[in-house]
């Protein structure tokens, strides 16, 4: 199963996108026992190569599946349009080459979001430190945008 990448996003009500994406890991993997590791990011128990990972936002759910380690993030644009001082908000979570990108950032923030995710580490590392457009390995992809919301998937390659 080398190379396997799945990713599934479900638009639902809002106030029910813990619900459908906890309804997305049961339909991919039934009953199995899903433990979390030290900073929260879910893994199988019993299928230690099969990993996933989940994410919802307002209205939105998403999973990804893979046989190697995997991120998703999704966001509504909205959240990151409005940020206050979006010029701050850039000095304090992103790498100096992501910021002179030409990237919005809510497509920075999937994309580091993703990353951050898939590496098990969320946000207790320094994102600034982090270049997600320069990660030898690794793989970030957008996977959906419909204007609303976007989302990204990190996964080792």
């Amino acid at each position: 199963m080398s190379g396997f990448l799945q990713c599934v996003i479900a638009e639902c009500e809002a106030g029910s996108e813990k619900n459908v994406a906890a309804d997305l890991i049961t339909r991919f993997f039934g009953s199995a026992k899903i433990l979390r590791s030290q900073h929260g990011k879910p893994y199988l128990a019993d299928t230690p190569e099969l990993h996933f990972n989940i994410s919802h936002t307002k209205g939105y759910a998403a999973i990804a599946v893979s046989d190697r380690e995997v991120g998703i993030d999704v966001e509504l644009y909205e959240r990151l349009v409005n940020v206050r001082d979006p010029d701050r908000f850039a000095r304090r979570v992103f790498h100096p080459d992501e910021i002179i990108s030409g990237l919005s950032l809510a497509e920075l923030w999937t994309r580091k979001e993703a990353y951050l995710k898939m590496l098990g580490t969320g946000f207790t590392q320094n994102p600034r430190a982090l270049n997600t457009l320069n990660t030898p390995g690794i793989r970030i992809q957008e996977v959906f945008s419909d204007g609303i919301a976007l989302c990204a998937v990190s996964v080792t390659i």
